[in-house]
């Protein structure tokens, strides 16, 4: 089943659909509340996306158009992801906020941090600017903005990677500094956070103004752990504005991405119902089962690692499970595109059935340890701060697309940490001068 033919059924079953939706939802609701600290938690907006995919296989077998056994797979996976993210118990704001600390963060923390701040600032524009330079403008390619990087060889790569770790970490300690930085780094901040405003429109990626939003919950709850609570009172005070910036910004992007006859609302709309698309293409007529799976699962779900040291062959990475399902209902048609691999579909063609099932559980235990743990865990400071909006960036990404949580791991590790550790060597001869 494609697209048109999905939409369609739920034109035919719209009622149905509806029903579905908020049941789902409410489900939702009802697991998760104790774990959502805001309207502005990015935690709300993963389960948002995740429950508005979990109504697809829902929908779909209530409209008998996917077979009994992988519907239960479906639910036996995603089960176990859930009761995996609810081993480990919620962050209590008010507890923090009540809580007798009075620790500060140190002089010598704050010089690396600047210097960490400067370096990546620095190192995004470099990347960014040049990247538009020998590639193409996203907002403007002629073909999907996705390919971009994807088309450009090993050098995208490499600039795609590298931006996937200096933006985001740009855009958190660019808020830290404008709020609470000293003159000359403020200025720096507030103009970069102008720039890095620019750069999100012209790379044509709605997401990147929800990374805005996560950066500025994640440093103002993170700051409560040194008894900062200033950009806290902020998010309380100033949400919904904060809020009505941020869904501007998409559906503005939204405008200009959209076609003529698909006004952003639509286009949001159909992106919603389509968070499940992989569901829709893969479960009927057992199109999973026709999905190339390499007998070695060790090497089926590491593959990405292991051929970034060279351990294994480029042509032992499997093909993406999206891009063999477009294919393979476009008749080879579309290539190159294709839905994110959810856990549920990725554990079962590259594990196994039942495997799959210990798998999500991992998964979502994972999840919740970096969430939940992690935060008491990393150091108590700015540093530990964006370590922490990093992890949890990538962590939020397992159920969605494995590989793109998995390299999302590996850039903090070979990207971010060498740029924090050159840091910490220019800080050391400032404190000593001091």
């Amino acid at each position: 089943m494609f697209t048109i033919e999905y939409f369609q059924l739920i034109s035919d079953n719209f009622t149905l659909y509806i029903w579905i939706y908020i049941g789902v939802c409410i489900f939702y609701y009802l697991i998760f509340r104790k774990y959502c600290l805001s309207l502005f938690d990015p935690l709300l907006f993963h389960l948002f996306f995740s429950a508005s995919a979990a109504v697809v296989p829902v929908f779909l077998f209530a409209v008998n158009a996917i077979p009994v056994n992988l519907f239960l797979s479906y639910l036996a996976t995603q089960i176990a992801f859930i009761i995996g993210f609810l081993l480990f118990k919620p962050i209590r704001i008010n507890k923090i906020m009540n809580s007798n600390h009075t620790e500060t963060i140190p002089d010598d923390g704050i010089k690396f941090t600047k210097w960490l701040f400067v370096n990546i600032a620095i190192l995004n524009i470099i990347f960014q600017l040049v990247s538009f330079w020998l590639f193409e403008i996203p907002l403007f390619a002629t073909t999907s903005r996705l390919l971009v990087f994807g088309e450009a060889g090993g050098w995208g790569q490499i600039f795609n990677r590298t931006l996937n770790i200096t933006f985001p970490s740009s855009i958190f300690l660019s808020i830290y500094f404008a709020l609470n930085g000293k003159t000359n780094i403020k200025r720096f901040a507030k103009f970069n956070i102008c720039l890095l405003f620019i750069f999100a429109i012209l790379r044509g990626a709605r997401g990147a103004f929800i990374i805005f939003g996560t950066a500025f919950f994640i440093c103002a709850i993170y700051s409560l752990r040194w008894n900062e609570h200033f950009l806290y009172n902020v998010i309380k005070k100033y949400i919904f504005k904060i809020i009505l910036v941020g869904v501007i910004g998409v559906f503005g992007t939204t405008l200009w991405l959209s076609t003529i006859e698909q006004n952003p609302f639509s286009a949001f709309i159909f992106r919603i119902a389509q968070s499940g698309d992989v569901f829709y293409m893969a479960y009927p007529n057992y199109v999973i089962d026709r999905i190339p799976r390499p007998s070695n699962w060790f090497v089926n779900i590491f593959s990405g690692p292991l051929s970034l040291l060279g351990l294994i062959d480029r042509s032992l990475v499997p093909q993406p499970i999206g891009f063999f399902l477009v294919e393979y209902h476009t008749r080879g048609e579309i290539i190159g595109q294709g839905p994110n691999a959810r856990m549920n579909v990725f554990g079962y063609v590259f594990i196994g059935k039942y495997p799959a099932i210990i798998f999500c559980f991992i998964l979502g235990m994972i999840f919740s340890f970096v969430r939940n743990k992690m935060f008491f865990i990393l150091p108590k400071n700015i540093f530990g701060a964006i370590l922490y909006f990093l992890l949890l960036s990538s962590a939020s990404a397992l159920e969605i697309d494995f590989f793109l949580a998995l390299g999302s791991f590996v850039n903090i590790m070979v990207i971010f940490m060498p740029i924090a550790l050159v840091s910490y060597f220019f800080s050391v001869p400032n404190e000593k001068k001091s």
